[in-house]
């Protein structure tokens, strides 16, 4: 799995993707981004919905869990009567922050996902690791993980908010600098060893 810290960090990175100026309703939206990019590991602190209790499947770590909370999200956001463009933009960064969570833990290929549960069984998992798996604060490899998922993560997010912005063609230098650092700590997270 991936840390707590890119979870958060990506559901920040997609509710401050633009330029929109910063308000009180604006910060609690790009907080819960954050919650929901972390809401599949609920399953640590909510004890309802262990593992234990699904006969060892990860339930919160399916399309349908990730998923409910951005359902709900563009629910309650239609209610309170936004529509058109407003609802649309909105639902898409929920469901992305949703989504994401389960892509990092993909990516870093140690933990098998029942991605498609109630409906099958079955479990997935990704045979090469992009990133490195999270480990306890304090560990000897605690710094030199986060460290690693940021040079991963950085450049991407970096990537993806000159695309959101068009200026990828115009930014040629820093987009292949941004590229080749991603690419170098993918390749570096590859060679781990994986538990």
């Amino acid at each position: 799995m991936s840390s707590p810290a890119a979870h958060l960090a990506v559901g920040v990175f997609v509710g401050t993707r633009d330029r929109r100026a910063w308000t009180l309703r604006r910060g609690l939206w790009v907080a819960w981004l954050a919650f929901v990019a972390a809401a599949p590991d609920l399953d640590y602190v909510v004890s309802a919905l262990a593992a234990k209790n699904f006969e060892n499947l990860r339930i919160t770590h399916s399309l349908l869990f990730a998923l409910a909370l951005p359902l709900l999200s563009v629910a309650t956001i239609a209610l309170g009567g936004s529509r058109g463009r407003v609802l649309a933009v909105q639902g898409l960064e929920v469901a992305c922050a949703g989504a994401s969570h389960l892509l990092l833990d993909l990516a870093v290929a140690v933990m098998k996902l029942p991605l498609f549960w109630p409906f099958l069984r079955e479990l997935y998992h990704s045979p090469v690791g992009l990133l490195p798996s999270a480990a306890l604060p304090g560990s000897s490899v605690f710094l030199r993980n986060l460290a690693l998922e940021a040079l991963v993560l950085v450049p991407l997010c970096a990537l993806l908010g000159l695309a959101f912005r068009r200026r990828l063609g115009r930014r040629r230098t820093v987009s292949v600098i941004c590229l080749v650092v991603m690419l170098m700590g993918m390749f570096s997270c590859a060679c781990l060893e994986r538990h």
